[in-house]
């Protein structure tokens, strides 16, 4: 029995020692605040959208509001079968937007085709990605310009965020969330990049030819941001960038329901065992390990093999560790108000990593009235 409390009171402190590195590595990036020097670069922002009637008009308002106009926006509707298309043209005349409409042929479906299409269209030489139900600030395409004309990126991402939460649950989806994007970010400073988000990523479109890309995962439904970084890092390890800037923030919408959240989870879940990148599988069975750990010390509690006090201690260093990096989170994403939810995340993170990280291997799952693998 003391053996068992040494190695899990090793293991709660090695895990506060790497969250509170991580706390310190997100403060020490960088705040870039680089605005366009002039439009010299012209952008293609891509939406790939499916049954998205009652959200996409709020991105497409926010895209007619931008400071940088050297830009163009394609819509690629994924056979829709609700009013989005109608929609989508209904806004852009109303609106007077520089866009385009696109649809996918009844034999190809899914992100990935949508976006291939969408590359393929576009004039722009960088092509920006976001989802149908996200909103953006006014100076979204501007931060994106002004980092590319001082750093030269080829990729790049940048932080995303939920907004319009209602209930506790939307809440703690934010919180949890935040560890995701705040680690995406810190990794690939560090020149490690292992994790991005497709509601907000750039990069160059010959770049994109270049690594072929979504070729050897184009069957996959999930990884149209995480597969495409990984190849461009391959071949460009110095030009793929976090761009750390309020300013750049994407907000999008929580899940509503524990089914919906669910689902959307496996299908994140569900391209890790796709990972080539061994610094990404390193990491994604590290954090597995660490989660299964603090799955594992209740039980033994339970079991009497360790004592309430110990096991107090194992989570409250796990506690307090997370509540100093993901406050620092909140914080830039001003959600500070969101803190006081961070111990009942860190409490039930453990239990979601282990479960995901199991059922992502099995089955199938839905998404936008589609049953996919």
């Amino acid at each position: 029995m003391a053996l068992l409390a040494i190695l899990f009171l090793s293991f709660s402190a090695l895990y506060a020692f790497a969250t509170v590195l991580l706390m310190f590595a997100w403060i020490n990036i960088p705040s870039t605040k680089l605005k366009a020097k002039n439009e010299s670069i012209a952008f293609t922002v891509v939406i790939a959208a499916r049954n998205e009637a009652e959200n996409i008009e709020v991105i497409l308002r926010n895209l007619s509001e931008q400071s940088y106009q050297n830009f163009e926006i394609l819509v690629v509707n994924d056979n829709s079968i609700d009013a989005t298309e109608a929609l989508v043209t209904s806004v852009i005349d109303k609106l007077k937007l520089n866009a385009r409409l696109l649809s996918l042929s009844k034999d190809k479906q899914g992100k990935k085709a949508a976006i291939t299409l969408g590359v393929e269209n576009a004039l722009g030489e960088y092509i920006i990605t976001t989802d149908a139900d996200c909103s953006v600030g006014k100076e979204w395409i501007s931060t994106f310009a002004g980092f590319i004309q001082n750093k030269k990126a080829k990729f790049i991402s940048a932080p995303v965020t939920f907004y319009q939460e209602k209930s506790l649950f939307e809440k703690l989806q934010t919180v949890e969330f935040m560890s995701l994007i705040g680690a995406g970010g810190i990794f690939m400073h560090w020149k490690k990049p292992n994790m991005c988000n497709g509601a907000n990523i750039c990069y160059e479109k010959k770049v994109f030819h270049a690594v072929n890309g979504f070729e050897g995962n184009e069957l996959l439904a999930s990884g149209d941001d995480e597969f495409l970084m990984h190849k461009i890092a391959a071949t460009y390890p110095k030009d793929v960038l976090f761009l750390k800037d309020k300013e750049a923030l994407v907000k999008t919408m929580p899940q509503p329901s524990i089914a919906a959240f669910f689902q959307q989870r496996k299908r994140w879940a569900s391209k890790w065992k796709h990972y080539k990148n061994m610094d990404a599988v390193m990491v994604a069975i590290i954090v597995f390990s660490f989660h299964l750990t603090f799955c594992i010390i209740p039980f033994c509690f339970l079991l009497g093999l360790l004592s309430l006090k110990l096991l107090l201690v194992c989570f409250g260093l796990k506690i307090l560790a997370e509540i100093g990096y993901i406050a620092t989170l909140l914080n830039f994403t001003n959600q500070s108000n969101r803190i006081i939810l961070i111990p009942l995340v860190a409490v039930l993170h453990p239990y979601y990593v282990v479960l995901f990280g199991l059922v992502a291997n099995f089955g199938k799952y839905k998404w936008k009235e589609r049953t996919l693998s």
